[in-house]
């Protein structure tokens, strides 16, 4: 009779825990009514998954059981450099007892560079970046490449050499012409503008030395008028001293007018509008 007891109360235990579902995958143990899988493949074998940011195996993965409620799968792109690759990524809502399907499907940057650099990007007519920049492949994959002074290249991603594409862009010969010409015209103005600085720079140093020495010699010519006791020497003497100071201020107009054109001509010089 415990013997039959013994083997009711096992199948009853038996029974009871089938209500339960051991995912050996994970090692958790989930209720079976809280289960959902997802199947994951790509037309790239062992890309590592990740979901939730936890990784769980690698493609193919088959019938994964996973918990209901929110989740998000990551597969690792199978692209070289991977830093700079994006990596196929969803989001979704797992059910009781639904089986989720993704296929990791992934898309290039291509690091677009031209020669010269820095030129602008077009793709679908829309200003994208200046190379080098890195495009990415999907959609229409055609780009335009445009830089002044050079004509306009339309190529396409495709053409990229594994992750590089480089544009050798041909110069427009009519502008980089009238280029070197406003180069000149500037250069002649820049030259004419520093002959004049110099100009300016020896009239302000001439005309600000002969100020002092007119000023000196007016000041000698009023100590001899003083000094002197005969009526004409003094009036002689007075008048040298008026003629001096007509020359000292003179002289001194001429130092403030060089002063300032050589400040205007030294801002001027380094540039030509």
């Amino acid at each position: 009779m415990i013997k039959y007891l013994k083997t009711t109360l096992f199948i009853i235990f038996i029974f009871s825990c089938s209500g339960k579902a051991n995912i050996l995958n994970t090692g958790i143990a989930i209720e079976s009514d809280s289960i959902a899988y997802v199947n994951i493949s790509s037309e790239y074998d062992s890309l590592a998954i990740f979901l939730d940011e936890k990784k769980i195996g690698k493609i193919p993965l088959h019938n994964f059981p996973i918990t209901t409620g929110s989740h998000s799968i990551t597969v690792m792109s199978p692209y070289w450099p991977s830093w700079n690759q994006p990596n196929f990524h969803d989001t979704f809502v797992a059910l009781p007892g639904m089986t989720y399907q993704f296929n990791g499907t992934f898309v290039k940057n291509i690091l677009v560079n031209s020669i010269p650099f820095d030129a602008n990007v077009y793709k679908d007519g829309e200003l994208i970046g200046q190379t080098p920049l890195y495009v990415v492949m999907e959609g229409n994959t055609k780009i335009s490449i445009e830089k002044e002074g050079y004509h306009a290249a339309t190529t396409d991603l495709a053409k990229a050499y594994e992750f590089f594409l480089l544009v050798t862009l041909e110069p427009q010969q009519e502008w980089f012409q009238a280029k070197e010409k406003r180069e000149k015209e500037k250069k002649s103005v820049i030259k004419g503008k520093r002959n004049l600085l110099f100009a300016s720079i020896g009239l302000a140093t001439v005309s600000g030395m002969l100020s002092v020495h007119f000023r000196n010699e007016r000041n000698e010519a009023l100590n001899n008028s003083s000094d002197t006791i005969i009526p004409s020497q003094r009036i002689h003497y007075q008048d040298q001293a008026r003629r001096y100071e007509k020359l000292q201020d003179a002289s001194y107009i001429a130092f403030e007018l060089g002063f300032v054109m050589t400040g205007y001509f030294f801002l001027t010089s380094r540039y030509a509008d």
